[in-house]
Parts: structure tokens; sequence; C-alpha cells
């Protein structure tokens, strides 16, 4: 952007004293433009940074669950497609069960027997004719019988994997009959969108004066020559790079990375003919309480020029 309004700035100077000769260019007025040039950079250096932040580096993101299913298994049904909207509550896939309902059948087959065998040892352990630890392996088996019964049935109620909130899958990588064991488990990336929101850099120089509820503009690359709307939820105040972890060695400064910006997060207006899209990058201008109507009108042309620029495809 800097470019482009120094080639502006160069530009319209050519125009008036070389193209048109409209006024005779002189050593006095070539200094004057380079202070005016000097004194409009220091200004959106010092004023606009701090009053009005600007952030070319912005995404949208959201919550994104790991799904998997309550139990290892063989997939028996997908219901779900990739990058379709799934409503909460909606079937996603469910396991083969037959196995568990095998294993229920089985299991409750010998139940009454382990009880009746229970029920005799206590009866007989008192008079003296079964010894104590038949009773012990009696109430062990049954025990366990009952155990593999409630395993049975919890794993048949939990046999569908549901969406747990509204969403999509970007990629579902799954097919019936696939099995899924421990080391696969997380494999349905899911992204809620009941609420997205854009995560932007800011340098920590710009977010003096930032607070929630300071109004926002977006201009998403993938939308161009358009302006969203927002707000500011909150500043993330803290930064990963610096964290330090308990160790037997001393600190290496290699291990240490200081870094100069914070994340704001922004809350972004709804919009049905642009709807945000997961990843979605982009670059934002917040006006807080501190900015004036000059700095405003400069952001405000600054953006939108931006967001025109989006209509430039470049490949490289």
């Amino acid at each position: 952007m800097e470019i482009l309004f120094t080639a502006a700035y160069v530009f319209l100077i050519w125009l008036i004293y070389f193209r048109h000769k409209l006024l005779k260019f002189t050593l006095t007025a070539g200094v004057l433009y380079c202070a005016i040039y000097a004194a409009a950079v220091l200004a959106d250096v010092i004023l606009l940074g701090q009053v009005t932040p600007y952030s070319s580096e912005a995404s949208v993101d959201s919550v994104v669950l790991q799904l998997q299913p309550q139990w290892s298994g063989y997939i028996g049904k997908i219901y779900a497609e990739s990058n379709s909207e799934i409503k909460k509550g909606v079937p996603i896939l469910s396991m083969d069960a037959s196995q568990w309902n095998a294993r229920l059948k089985k299991n409750k087959a010998q139940l009454p027997k382990a009880i009746k065998r229970y029920e005799e040892a206590l009866k007989l352990t008192p008079t003296g004719a079964m010894a104590k630890q038949d009773l012990i392996f009696r109430k062990s088996n049954l025990d366990e019988l009952n155990e593999k019964i409630s395993m049975a049935e919890y794993n048949l109620r939990h046999t569908i994997t549901y969406a747990p909130t509204n969403g999509y899958i970007p990629i579902l990588a799954l097919r019936t009959g696939m099995f899924l064991g421990m080391l696969n488990k997380n494999s349905i990336p899911f992204i809620c969108t009941d609420d997205m929101w854009i995560v932007a850099k800011l340098k920590q120089q710009s977010v003096r004066y930032v607070k929630p509820g300071d109004p926002v503009e977006i201009a998403l690359d993938m939308y161009p020559g358009t302006i969203l709307n927002g707000e500011v939820i909150d500043m993330v105040w803290a930064q990963g790079d610096v964290q330090l972890f308990a160790a037997s060695k001393i600190l290496k400064t290699s291990e240490f990375h200081p870094s100069d910006q914070f994340f704001v997060k922004i809350k972004v207006n709804k919009n049905k003919n642009y709807p945000i899209k997961y990843g979605a990058s982009g670059k934002v201008v917040i006006y807080t309480n501190r900015s004036i109507d000059l700095s405003d009108a400069i952001r405000h042309i600054e953006i939108r020029c931006e967001s025109l620029l989006n209509y430039v495809y470049n490949p490289f």
C-alpha cells in the first residue's frame, strides 16, 4: 500500500511540474515535497500505528474439534460428507456393532447360571459345605460377567457419533469398513460454525489503545472490493514464544524468542452474502477511541485500496 501511495505522490508531482508544466520545478519545491513525504511517513508510523492500528496478517478462526467414536472397531456407515453443513445432533457415522451384539447375547445367556451358582455359594458357605474361596471365585465371576454386559450395553448405546454443534468436516478421509483404532481415532476434524472470529497480529506498539468494542473494518482476500465490519472482542495477552519449561539443563539463548506482537480477537458482523470461512486471510483496521477524523479517513482509503487490489491475481 505504501508503494502505491508513493507512486501516486510522485506521479502527481510529475503531472504538475513536468507533464503539464503548470509550475516551475525548483530546488526549494523538491525539498518541500520531500519534507511533506517524510512528514506523511512519520504520521503513518507514529499517529496511525498508535490510534488506528492496521494488520496485514489476519485470519478467520474457530473451534476445531477432533471427533472420534467411543470405541475402536470397524465403521458401519458414514452419514456425513466433506464440506457439507452439519446441524447439531445429526449423525456423522456409526460403528459396526455386530461384535458387541454378539458379546451381549453371549454374556446375558451365561448370567442366570452365574447368579444361581453365586446364590448356592451364599447358602452353602456358612454351613461349611463349601469353601469361602469358592464363594469369592463365584462372586468375582458374576461381577466380571456384569461388567462385560455393562460395557457391551454402553458401546451399543454409543454406536453413532453425532455432531456436537453446527459445523462441517473439511476432509472426511473415512470409508465404510475402515478400522478405527487407538492410533487413528482422531481422524475427523470438525469445524464449529456457531461462533467464528478473526485473529489478527498487531505490533506491541499498536495495542495500547485497543479495547473490546472498538469498531473494525476487514478486507478478506476471498472477497475483493468488499469491506466487512466487526468489533474487537478481546486482546490475547500472552505470547507462547517466551514460555519456559522446567528442565535440568541451563536455558539456551536459542530457546528464548521474544516477540513484538500480540493477537487481537475480532467478531465479524454476519453478512449472508459474504460468509466467512475458516482459514480465510485478509487485513484489518481498528478504530480506537483515540483515533481522529484524519487518521480514520486515511485508514478508510487504505483498507479499501487493499480490498480492490485483491482483484489483481498474482500466481507467483
